[in-house]
């Protein structure tokens, strides 16, 4: 697409002009959903050849599918991304979303009520397993990139999918001009979305210090006090204890962490599953966390240490 494709070049460019040029490798992902992708993925080889760019295919093999490509394709892209780092040892994957991404992410959140994590968008810089993923252009208007593009006398491709409106993200695309115009304009979005990761910092923060005070035992947790902690910082800790004891490859959504608080908080909670973990009152206010299997296990045989 336009958007990597001036990416990959701003940075060969950024590269070459360094005292001590910085290796740029292209990663290409070849979702396999149309006909046409692996030739089209060859074709971006080559125009990398030509700007002495090094450049990977990742290809994802999947069955049919039949729903929710959008998402399976997202999570297999970075997926294949992550290994493509790991595989070529590179430190630093930068993807080129922009700000109209930036306003389609938020909005797409803000309508299925996210909390303020998900409020904040994506992020310009994340860590990973590989190192750290980087979003440059987040501030950067989508016409900018294919006026550089221009300038650089590079064709790209277009994606026919972009224009698909069984997908969400491309609804919402169709109606940035209209809300645009009653103000939610995506450098509007994106000042907001800037503020609301200065209050997610502070939460963090406090999330951190809550959790200092959390008693381990091996794999258990015990959160003392819950209730008496502000009503943010109890669902940050619920949600982060629950996703590490019951190594979920994602957390609870908000609706679900706001759910579960409110199921222990009745005084007649004796205990509840959720996110592979087993969660218990052992007194008022006090709620002990551990593996749904090793409660599944002890209830199998009840002389097992508790």
């Amino acid at each position: 697409g336009a958007d990597s494709m001036a990416l990959a070049l701003l940075l060969k460019r950024w590269s070459d002009q360094r005292t001590t040029p910085i290796p740029v490798i292209a990663l290409t992902v070849d979702h396999q959903l149309r006909p046409e992708s692996s030739k089209e993925a060859h074709t971006v080889k080559k125009w990398f050849e030509r700007w002495d760019i090094a450049h990977h295919i990742l290809t994802w093999d999947h069955p049919v599918l039949r729903s929710g490509i959008q998402n399976k394709a997202r999570q297999a892209r970075y997926a294949l991304l992550s290994q493509g780092c790991l595989d070529h040892k590179i430190p630093n994957l930068m993807t080129a979303h922009h700000k109209h991404d930036q306003w389609e992410t938020v909005m797409m959140r803000l309508s299925k009520g996210s909390g303020l994590t998900g409020l904040c968008g994506m992020r310009p810089l994340t860590k990973t397993n590989f190192g750290f993923l980087i979003r440059p252009f987040l501030s950067i208007e989508p016409d900018r990139l294919k006026a550089s593009l221009r300038e650089f006398q590079q064709p790209f491709l277009e994606d026919p999918s972009n224009q698909n409106t069984d997908y969400a993200r491309i609804r919402w695309r169709r109606l940035l001009p209209i809300l645009s115009e009653e103000g939610l304009t995506p450098s509007m979005v994106y000042k907001t979305a800037l503020q609301l990761q200065q209050t997610e910092a502070f939460c963090e923060e406090q999330t951190q210090k809550a959790l200092a005070v959390c008693l381990e035992k091996g794999d258990q947790i015990v959160l003392e006090k819950l209730q008496e902690w502000p009503l943010e910082i109890a669902h940050r800790v619920l949600k982060k204890v629950i996703r590490d004891i019951g190594q979920a490859p994602y957390g609870l959504n908000t609706l679900k962490v706001e759910a579960l608080y409110q199921k222990i908080s009745s005084p007649c909670f004796k205990g509840a599953t959720a996110g592979g973990c087993y969660l218990k009152k052992i007194s008022q206010g006090n709620i002990k966390i551990s593996p749904e299997d090793r409660f599944k296990a002890v209830m199998l045989n009840p002389t097992s240490p508790t």
